[in-house]
C-alpha cells in the first residue's frame, strides 16, 4: 500500500483532497488546507451567476479567455480585485507565473472549466465523513468564499477539523503572505498525528 503522507493544498484542490481524505483516509496522515471550498457549499449554486452563464456561451468564452485571462493586464486586474486583499503584495513574478501557465497549449480548457463551475461541488456533504486530522487556513477577505463558509464547514466536524482565520488576507494566503503561511504550517504540523516511522526519520 502507498505510504500515507501529510498534504498541504489550496482552494478547489483543497476541496478535492478533503473529499479524497474522506474516501481514502489510509493515504493521508493529515491535511493542511487553504480556503478549502467546493464553491457550491451549503446548497449555493455558483453556476447561476450572470458571469458564469456568460462564459458558457461558445465563442464568447474563448474571447473572454484570450482578452481577459491570458494577458498580464487581465491577470493583474483579477489578482487586485478578486484574489489579494492588498494589491501591493502582487509581485511581477506572480503575474508572470500565472501568465506562463495561462499561455500553455490547451490551458483554456482547465481555466474555463473552473470559471463555468464544472468543478464545483458541495463540500459540506463530505466533510462530516472526514477522519483525517485537518487544519483549514482561510483569508479574512476571501471574496469567492468568505471565512464564514470555512467556519461552518469546520463546525460540521469539530473533532477532526481546526479552523484558523488570517487577518487582512484574501483568497490565496500562500501567495499573499507566504512566510506567514509557512510559519502556520510549521506551527500546526507537529500537533497533527505522526507515525513512529516519521519520528524515527527525524532522529
Amino acid at each position: 500500500m502507498q505510504r500515507p503522507y501529510h498534504r498541504d493544498c489550496i482552494v478547489s484542490n483543497g476541496g478535492f483532497y478533503n473529499s479524497s481524505g474522506d474516501r481514502r483516509p489510509e493515504l493521508f496522515k493529515s491535511l493542511i488546507l487553504t480556503t478549502a471550498a467546493g464553491l457550491s457549499d451549503f446548497g449555493e449554486n455558483y453556476t447561476r451567476s450572470f458571469f458564469t452563464q456568460l462564459v458558457n456561451i461558445p465563442i464568447l468564452d474563448r474571447l473572454f479567455y484570450t482578452a481577459g485571462v491570458a494577458t498580464s493586464f487581465g491577470i493583474r486586474s483579477f489578482l487586485e480585485q478578486r484574489q489579494f486583499a492588498r494589491p501591493e503584495r502582487i509581485s511581477d513574478e506572480i503575474v508572470e507565473a500565472y501568465l506562463e501557465s495561462a499561455t500553455q497549449p490547451n490551458a483554456e480548457y482547465a481555466a474555463l472549466s473552473f470559471v463555468r463551475g464544472d468543478l464545483c461541488f458541495d463540500l459540506s456533504e463530505y466533510i462530516t465523513k472526514l477522519t483525517v486530522p485537518t487544519v483549514i487556513l482561510w483569508g479574512e477577505k476571501s471574496q469567492f468564499t468568505g471565512p464564514e463558509i470555512g467556519r461552518r464547514l469546520a463546525e460540521l466536524n469539530p473533532s477532526v477539523v481546526q479552523f484558523h482565520q488570517l487577518t487582512d488576507v484574501g483568497l490565496t494566503p500562500q501567495l499573499e503572505i507566504p512566510a506567514v503561511t509557512i510559519g502556520l504550517i510549521q506551527k500546526f504540523l507537529p500537533a497533527l498525528p505522526h507515525s513512529q516511522e516519521d519520528k524515527d526519520l527525524r532522529l
